[in-house]
């Protein structure tokens, strides 16, 4: 849902901010993950991926919705966090190796 919000808001020049404060949500959300995946569940790898996408939605966030200048810090962060949470792992797992890290 929310690439289709980015797509119509920046296809039609609609202000951002309302994606900012979703993303305020997603980060929120996300610490709760990272919690579960702590302290219920002993995974400590999906702890730090939930942890980790929490911060990228609280920068998300910071920039869409607060208008702070930190656009070129946030892409680079969601660039390198594609491939340590969205990339690496996934491929791991697919190849029965995931259990082996860390």
């Amino acid at each position: 849902m929310s690439y289709l919000y980015v797509g119509i808001s920046n296809l039609k020049n609609f202000n951002s901010s309302g994606l900012g404060w979703y993303s305020l949500w997603v980060a929120i959300l996300a610490l709760g993950y990272s919690y579960i995946n702590f302290i219920k569940l002993q995974d400590i790898k999906f702890g730090i991926i939930w942890l980790m996408c929490s911060i990228l939605w609280t920068l998300f966030y910071l920039l869409l919705a607060q208008k702070k200048n930190i656009a070129i810090f946030t892409g680079w962060v969601a660039f390198i966090q594609a491939w340590i949470t969205a990339t690496i792992p996934p491929f791991l797992l697919l190849i029965n190796q995931w259990e082996f890290v860390g």
